[in-house]
């Protein structure tokens, strides 16, 4: 599968959340390697007081005035380094 194939699936989703008054965005991270696609995960520290060891994506609640994608692209800065400027989006 290619990044062109993994867009064309995601391209006519609709996002709507039910009932919830807080939003959370996520970012799936893939990097190309010799010509695979990987996804990138972050593994919790075991000593974090919430869900420690656990895996998960970068993401986090979307601030007022924040779309879903600057949140996921925000908080994904925040936990992993990966900066706005080398993201393909």
């Amino acid at each position: 599968m290619n990044i062109e194939k993994i867009k064309e699936i995601f391209k006519n989703k609709k996002r709507e959340a039910l009932d919830i008054d807080k939003y959370h965005a996520v970012l799936l991270p893939l990097i190309e390697i010799d010509g695979e696609l990987h996804l990138i995960y972050e593994v919790r520290a075991k000593h974090m007081h919430s869900q420690p060891g656990e895996i998960s994506f970068p993401g986090g609640q979307v601030e007022v005035a924040e779309s879903f994608k600057e949140a996921a692209v925000r908080e994904t800065y925040e936990e992993i380094g990966i900066k706005r400027k080398i993201l393909i989006l």
